[in-house]
């Protein structure tokens, strides 16, 4: 007979087969606190004095779990724990060293007060409700762990010995290596074979880095705010913050008005998992001055 776990019987199973294997210092329970305060729990697994340890994110959306879900995330963190004695001390020393890690560090943003906690030691640069970050790809690093992210932590700036106008100089320099992608929603919608509908009246359009990794950040990039208004034929556009993965652009003389934008921003971040939401606020671009504003959401600025 098939045996039925809740999650928590799930949970501590996985982690009963893991420990008698390993040990309790090796595997760990872990909460870790992602982006607006959403919580997740994980497998944390060290080996040695290993300074990388991978957690393994435990999925708790499902209502029942087999036997087969605990064999399944049982052989994944064995292959995590193989991986990990495959970690080299020249990668291990690598991220440690500024000099060679000030090229693989990129921006993103994030809520500022939703993620007050978080911001509290880790560092960040203030931008209208929002806080740039930073972060590294683990794969550059760390292939063994495959595509990943590690946020940067106050104790990585003490280590490279660099503050938060250095960390912003750096990222944005090289945000520029990525290329951005500025197309029509419809043209973004139709390659997953999806009509945008025939009651879409304003003109959208998708700013993102080519990765679509927390792409938002483009907005940030002066160049590829030039490149949308050129592509777009304006000179002054809205942004709508649709997630931290991209933002949408409408044309500012558009007949469309910032408190509508606003009310679709509202709608959008609704369907959204927490973590990816960005900000319920609609911005203004000007690319004269090339600044980014609040939008008057009052009126029509």
């Amino acid at each position: 007979m098939k045996q039925i776990y809740d999650y928590q019987e799930y949970k501590s199973r996985v982690f009963e087969i893991l420990r008698e294997k390993y040990g309790e210092d090796v595997v760990r329970e872990v909460e870790v606190t992602k982006n607006n305060n959403t919580k997740l729990e994980g497998i944390g697994l060290r080996v040695g004095t290993n300074v990388a340890s991978p957690i393994i994110y435990l999925d708790n959306r499902k209502g029942q779990y087999t036997d087969c879900d605990v064999r399944q995330i049982v052989r994944f963190a064995e292959k995590h724990m193989k991986d990990i004695k495959h970690f080299t001390d020249k990668a291990v020393e690598d991220s440690r060293n500024w000099r060679k890690m000030k090229t693989r560090i990129f921006p993103k943003v994030i809520h500022y007060t939703k993620n007050k906690d978080m911001l509290m030691h880790t560092p960040h640069v203030r931008f209208l409700d929002l806080a740039v970050v930073f972060f590294y790809q683990t794969n550059e690093l760390f292939p063994e762990l495959g595509e990943g992210i590690v946020t940067v932590h106050d104790q990585m700036k003490e280590v490279w010995d660099v503050n938060e106008e250095q960390l912003l100089k750096y990222s944005l320099k090289n945000l520029k290596q990525l290329k951005c992608t500025c197309k029509k929603l419809e043209e973004v919608l139709e390659a997953y074979g999806v009509s945008a509908g025939e009651d879409v009246e304003v003109p959208l359009y998708i700013l993102t880095v080519y990765t679509g990794m927390y792409g938002a950040v483009a907005m940030l990039n002066r160049e590829f705010m030039e490149e949308a208004c050129e592509k777009m034929g304006c000179q002054k556009l809205w942004i709508i913050p649709s997630s931290c993965h991209e933002v949408l652009l409408v044309p500012y003389d558009f007949n469309v008005a910032a408190r509508d934008l606003q009310r679709m921003c509202v709608e959008v971040n609704g369907t959204l998992d927490q973590e990816d939401v960005l900000s319920d606020s609609i911005y203004f671009y000007d690319n004269e001055t090339k600044q980014i504003n609040f939008a008057d959401v009052r009126g029509n600025r």
